[in-house]
């Protein structure tokens, strides 16, 4: 189990378990879509219970906040007219939001009692679906709220079933996650009948969040006991979508206790340390984003509501320049190594404090690999003083951006070349089936100048990697090192193109860092992945011109341990 998102969280002894115990639920099952804002419920029963969030797709900033008519917000779900609805747990009847403005636009299902609603769901049908956890599945008429069947959640066999998650599945039937026999059950789609035990216990766990994924399986989050305590780790399972076989854990660990599909098809979680973004084939950590302590308590969360125009693909911060340097804009399709993947179209380009073009642009079309970039000439826009400038990278005429765009912003002085200032930029998660981005985005170097790749074992562990540089076209460039590397030490690898950038200026070089085959010695499949950095290098003097740190670690040689 990875230690490093571990949080134990507290199971309460009751019937059914009050979404104190939750650290977030992602409702819905995984539907690619261009953009969606993150919405979160304060199911907690405290003072922000009663408050539905909304935050940045892309940056986890926080943009409403839905208080209307609302006491104990729980479930959450998007509905075919693309109204966001929120199950009131305090009195068992489900809200209609207008998304965009966070305005209540009504009661949509009337209350009932005793209420202990769960998760809800859209269904194929266009019905609203309800896990009630004292025992049944209710079903509602998605247009009008009409309450059309309360259906028992108890399996045939007998026990007790107190369903917590629901998703349907790719074969249009109904999956359960329920505490009483603590399985996944499954339903008919269109009777709500009884079918099977789709998945049975786990270690003495309780299921929690369930989700299909991209290519059919089933995700279900497990509240695992920690033994000789009261407390609950979480860890995500992946099952066979049509028998129901464990196939292996996902993300071991993580601090949470649900989890979703977001647009881009990779797992995220949101807890006191903002969202995180997880690759679900390999569970390898691909990011945070968003504040550091963004909620209170969390209940449940939802991808949903593309609104507005797509913003910039990759964002950057405004950027202070003088007429006497350049500003350069560079964008890299990855990742690294580069596997088959989808070229990308991509505009550069550059705005004012006001949000208005300014300066050139650039219509780029780049295969795996590639880098490109685009100059703004400063002391055209100015002659003396400053000036703010935005950075922006967006679709290509007619194109959506697709592939998996990294890049970076950098600020020089003009006559020489000399880079004064690195700005990475923030990507957002690629709309195509290319994962993992580059291990470092283009950094630029002239004559005299070194780059050099740092690596380092975290302090408990060994990493492999190797180390190497490309050019923009992608090709390899330089010398390469395979690194093994003891826990807590380190290794560099330098590369000084005087040879090429005598003639050419300065030239974009990307450093690299990825995955090797060599594994530590006693290390087989469980090495972990190296921490690492780049520079550039003022050369006699070893001045660092510009830097950047590697995100997400990489060099992983294997799977993760088993728990």
């Amino acid at each position: 189990m990875n230690q490093g998102y571990l949080r134990c969280l507290p199971r309460l002894q009751t019937s059914w378990r009050s979404p104190a115990a939750l650290a977030v639920l992602f409702a819905g099952a995984f539907v690619p879509a261009a953009r969606a804002d993150i919405f979160v419920s304060h199911g907690a029963g405290d003072v922000d219970s009663g408050i539905v969030s909304s935050f940045s797709q892309y940056t986890g900033a926080p943009k409403l906040s839905f208080t209307g008519g609302l006491v104990w917000g729980v479930g959450v779900a998007f509905g075919p007219d693309e109204n966001l609805y929120v199950a009131d747990q305090s009195n068992g009847s489900v809200l209609r939001y207008n998304p965009s403005t966070g305005a209540l636009i009504g009661t949509f299902t009337a209350p009932f009692s005793p209420s202990a609603p769960f998760a809800i769901t859209f269904g194929p049908d266009g019905n609203l679906y309800m896990a009630d956890n004292f025992g049944f599945i209710r079903r509602y008429n998605g247009s009008t709220g009409a309450l059309l069947g309360v259906f028992s959640c108890a399996p045939p066999s007998g026990g007790n079933c107190y369903p917590f998650g629901l998703t349907f599945g790719p074969d249009g039937n109904l999956y359960v996650s329920e505490s009483g026999n603590r399985t996944v059950l499954k339903f008919n789609g269109s009777t709500l009948a009884f079918m099977s035990v789709f998945v049975a216990p786990i270690g003495g766990g309780f299921p929690d969040d369930l989700h299909f994924g991209a290519k059919g399986n089933l995700y279900v989050d497990f509240s695992m006991p920690i033994p000789n305590t009261l407390n609950y780790y979480n860890d995500i399972f992946e099952f066979n979508g049509t028998t129901g076989t464990q196939l292996s854990y996902s993300v071991p660990g993580i601090a949470a206790s649900a989890f979703a599909f977001g647009p881009d098809g990779n797992i995220y979680v949101a807890g006191y340390s903002g969202f995180i973004r997880i690759s679900p084939t390999t569970g390898a950590f691909l990011g945070t984003f968003g504040a550091a302590d963004p909620f209170a308590d969390v209940g449940f969360i939802t991808f949903g509501n593309p609104t507005l125009s797509v913003p910039p693909y990759l964002l950057y911060d405004p950027v202070t320049v003088t007429p006497l340097q350049k500003l350069r804009l560079t964008v890299v399709d990855g990742p690294v190594p580069v596997p088959p993947g989808v070229p990308v179209e991509a505009t550069l380009g550059f705005m004012t404090k006001a949000g208005a073009p300014v300066g050139p642009t650039k219509v780029v079309s780049l295969n795996p690999g590639q880098a490109a970039f685009l100059d703004l000439e400063v002391s055209k826009l100015i002659s003396s003083g400053r000036i703010e400038i935005q950075p922006t990278v967006t679709a290509g005429p007619g194109a959506p951006l697709g592939g998996s765009l990294q890049g970076s912003v950098e600020v020089f002085t003009a006559s020489n070349g000399v880079g004064s200032a690195f700005y990475p930029g923030i990507p957002i998660p690629p709309t195509s089936n290319v994962t993992g981005p580059p291990s470092f985005v283009p950094q630029g170097v002239i004559y005299g100048q070194s780059i050099q790749i740092n690596a380092l074992a975290p302090p408990d562990s060994p990493c492999v990697a190797l180390l190497s540089f490309a050019d923009v076209n992608g090709n390899p460039i330089g010398p390469t090192l395979n690194a093994n590397l003891s826990p807590g030490t380190m290794t560099s690898l330098t590369f000084n193109p005087n040879s090429i950038t005598q003639s050419a200026g300065r030239q974009e070089y990307v450093p690299q860092i990825a995955p090797s085959n060599v594994n530590p010695a006693g290390a087989t499949g469980i090495a972990s992945a190296c921490l690492a950095s780049a520079e550039v290098i003022n050369q006699p003097s070893s001045a660092v011109a510009t830097y950047q740190i590697s995100s997400p670690p990489i060099g992983t040689a294997g799977p993760a341990p088993a728990n």
